[in-house]
């Protein structure tokens, strides 16, 4: 399997916090984010994420888990899904997590793959993340 490794910065275009009241500091939380991927691996640079995320966070600690989607500059797609520990360091959230590589379309049809990121929320609109991981593309692509 290919290694590869990537970063992005991205822009929040949804975003909702909700309290849960069970006790202070609970939130949930749901986002959407969008940016442009940068990677040495071809297929993946300028490939453009668009991840959504759901935050259980309570005093600015807990779980994300979410699903994205990658749209590369070949036409094709690959998909989803991460999970994370959330802490906060100051104003920003870090989660440190997993992704795996579930579903594709064109030329990642059949694809596999899995790795791990690294995130942080800078300001209330914009994220920065690193990312690594292994991938296989599908019969048909790879042959």
């Amino acid at each position: 399997m290919p290694t590869f490794s990537g970063t992005f910065s991205g822009f929040v275009d949804i975003q909702q916090a909700v309290t849960v009241g069970d006790r202070d500091g609970h939130v949930m939380m749901v986002a959407r984010v969008r940016g442009a991927q940068q990677s040495p691996d071809p297929r993946w640079n300028d490939a453009v994420i668009v991840y959504t995320a759901v935050l259980d966070l309570v005093a600015g600690r807990g779980a994300q888990r979410g699903y994205f989607v990658n749209t590369h500059t070949d036409g094709g797609r690959d998909s989803g899904t991460f999970e994370g520990a959330v802490t906060t360091v100051g104003t920003e959230l870090h989660c440190e997590g997993t992704w795996e590589t579930t579903a594709g379309s064109g030329v990642y049809e059949g694809i596999t793959g899995r790795g791990t990121f690294s995130m942080r929320i800078t300001s209330p609109e914009t994220v920065e993340a690193s990312w690594d991981g292994v991938y296989e593309l599908g019969v048909a692509a790879a042959g």
